[in-house]
């Protein structure tokens, strides 16, 4: 899954919010209308990851990698476009390995 195809997902979510981004696009972010917020790199080709706040536990073996963010050097783009999420206590970085999966994580963190 590559970053634009979870941008063009979103964008015909009816239930998403049009995307705020940075100057450069390195990353954007997209509310719900209930609020849940997800960021990712639209630029991504081989991968695409996203950060939550939230993580359905029983979606875990469905997604890829999952990561407790942040690192050492967090990015400063996260808390440009959503400071909702750069303020999280907890917050994950998730690979998301097929369209399903962004699907059904989606369909999770919007009514999470």
């Amino acid at each position: 899954m590559q970053g634009k195809e979870l941008r063009v997902m979103l964008d015909a979510n009816p239930h998403a919010v049009p995307p705020e981004q940075d100057n450069n696009e390195y990353l954007v972010s997209c509310r719900f209308e209930t609020g849940a917020e997800v960021a990712f790199d639209t630029r991504t080709t081989t991968k695409c990851s996203v950060f939550i706040s939230k993580l359905p536990e029983r979606m875990r073996a469905r997604l890829g990698k999952v990561k407790h963010y942040p690192p050492e050097n967090p990015s400063t783009a996260l808390s440009r476009v959503s400071p909702q999420l750069a303020s999280e206590r907890l917050l994950f970085k998730v690979d998301l390995p097929s369209p399903d999966a962004a699907h059904d994580l989606l369909a999770w963190i919007r009514l999470a």
